[in-house]
């Protein structure tokens, strides 16, 4: 039997397209359509022949042919020809307009469906000592140094690419929305309460370590709040709840905010007494010896202030929260971001960058190597110039900024930190590399603990620097000096087609050889149609 031309059949489109949700595992389409003809009543079912002989195929890209011989009918009035499509057993009703061709009679067909989605979405980032993780989607994934449980799978062990927080504990069923690292821990916010993971000082009145998630202690101070952020530092972590500060941990040099140095294992709150009092806390940075947070568009630190970290113009111990410094590049400014480092803190103030402490390695960003205990105006110069700055992170001894939907680091730029494909130190603002992985992406987050750093571009996550224990989520563990991407083969790994089916080119999925397509396909003739309908299967071609 002859087949009509692929030409022939091109362009003849069976329907539109319904997305399947994401839930759905057994593929499919739907279409929707109508099949009639007015009812002559002059002809009855047993003058009208039924379709024999039939045959389909189709191919690994989705496209489909059916043909059939052409019934000898009346020519007066053209049949309404009518076709169910089952794919993976769901049927569907097509509207189809076959032609007709050297007596045969059919139609192409489009089997492809849109992707669900390319890829986890990453919405918040965060580095460690010697690990990081994210947020995409909801949920929180890890990579790098696992020796304490701070990549909270459930396992003592490392991971050069991101492997999932488990949720079959106290996360489950629960959105997460932000997280922190440190150099052994993490801790994450979902649904307004605070979980931790990893070497001790987890929140939970305990100070053991543990491998998967454990909830932050809601009996005391926290009892009825919503958490909204967290900060790990070190020995001692903070959080925000329904605008107020908390803490828990070691309390050496008063880093609780407490106004004493009293340990605690479970949150407290930090002093309101003072410069707080009254102020709704929205931002909240803590490093090993000091914390800082925004409240109210203002600034305020507590902790040790040996390199003037606090940015009060002091050095020394301050118990409880004191006020950053605003009679110098800080007046009648408005801080929105703030962060916090061993030695040296930053924020973002109007769209300009400003950083205090000690000035070593550059990483002030001022073009000095000075300290300073008061805030200086980052260098705008160079590559900031005329940029405006929406987001800050600081590391030991280097500091990165968003500005204007691009990366720009300063300070120590050993293991390639800076990320622009260099390792000498600057003291001012260099731009991170786009010429490969950061290519035409727009930045909207960067963080940095210690010898890496680590970014949101476009919903993707991408780090530089040191690469030790697989902390740039690359699967190596060599270090980058300029921006890579975390690997999404696995974790993250795009989940773009139904189970069974084939992504393809242009963002499609096509239904591969294991799922099942027919068609049913009979007519209707001035209101009449034949006994029986023509069932074609369409076997995938070899």
């Amino acid at each position: 039997m002859s087949r009509i031309p692929r030409t022939a059949l091109a362009g003849i489109a069976a329907a539109t397209l319904l997305f399947l949700p994401t839930e759905t595992t057994s593929a499919g389409a739907s279409f929707t359509g109508a099949s009639a003809v007015p009812d002559f009543a002059s002809a009855t079912a047993a003058q009208l022949p039924s379709l024999d002989g039939g045959t389909g195929q189709r191919d690994a890209d989705g496209g489909a042919e059916v043909s059939w011989p052409t019934p000898a009918l009346p020519q007066d009035v053209p049949p309404a020809y009518r076709v169910e499509r089952s794919v993976g057993g769901t049927t569907t009703t097509l509207t189809v307009e076959p032609s007709a061709h050297d007596d045969i009679t059919g139609f192409a067909d489009d089997l492809t469906l849109p992707t669900f989605f390319l890829g986890k979405t990453v919405t918040a980032i965060s580095t460690g000592t010697s690990h990081s993780c994210a947020v995409a989607d909801g949920e929180a994934y890890c990579w790098g140094l696992g020796a304490e449980g701070q990549l909270g799978d459930g396992q003592n062990t490392g991971s050069a690419v991101p492997v999932a927080v488990d949720t079959s504990g106290v996360l489950a069923g629960k959105t997460i929305t932000a997280i922190s690292t440190g150099s052994f821990l993490s801790c994450a916010v979902a649904d307004g309460g605070a979980y931790c993971w990893g070497l001790g000082e987890l929140g939970d009145g305990q100070t053991t370590t543990s491998a998967v998630p454990v909830a932050v202690d809601t009996s005391g101070v926290l009892a009825g709040k919503t958490v909204t952020a967290i900060t790990v530092g070190f020995v001692r972590q903070c959080l925000i709840a329904d605008g107020g500060a908390y803490c828990w941990g070691m309390n050496a040099d008063g880093r609780l905010g407490t106004g004493d140095t009293v340990y605690s294992a479970v949150p407290v709150a930090v002093d309101t007494s003072g410069v707080l009092a009254g102020k709704t806390v929205t931002a909240i940075s803590a490093a090993p010896n000091h914390a800082c947070v925004i409240a109210d568009g203002g600034a305020y630190c507590w902790g040790s202030s040996l390199h003037g970290m606090l940015g009060t113009g002091q050095t020394g111990v301050s118990y409880v929260p004191v006020a950053v410094d605003t009679s110098g590049v800080l007046a009648g400014k408005t801080v929105t971001a703030i962060t916090t480092a061993s030695h040296h803190t930053c924020a973002v103030a109007d769209g300009g960058a400003y950083c205090w402490g000690s000035g070593g390695f550059g990483r002030l960003g001022n073009g000095d190597t000075a300290t300073s205990a008061v805030p200086v105006a980052v260098d705008t110069s160079g590559a900031l110039g005329g940029k405006a700055v929406t987001a800050i992170g600081a590391s030991e001894t280097t500091s990165c900024a968003v500005a204007d939907g691009g990366a720009y680091c300063w300070g120590n730029g050993g293991s390639g930190r800076l990320g622009n494909g260099d390792t000498a130190t600057s003291a001012v603002p260099v731009a991170v590399d786009t010429s490969g992985a950061l290519g035409g992406k727009a930045v909207t987050a960067i963080a940095s603990l210690d010898a890496h750093v680590c970014a949101i571009a476009d919903g993707g996550a991408y780090c530089w620097g040191n690469g030790g224990s697989g902390r740039l989520g690359n699967n190596e563990t060599t270090p980058s000096p300029v921006p890579v991407a975390v690997d999404t083969s696995g974790a993250l790994s795009p989940d773009a087609c139904p189970g069974d089916w084939t992504l393809i080119a242009d963002e499609r999925c096509a239904p591969g050889p294991s799922v099942p397509v027919t068609y049913e396909v009979d007519y209707i003739l001035r209101g009449w149609q034949p006994e029986q309908s023509l069932i074609i299967p369409a076997p995938l071609s070899p």
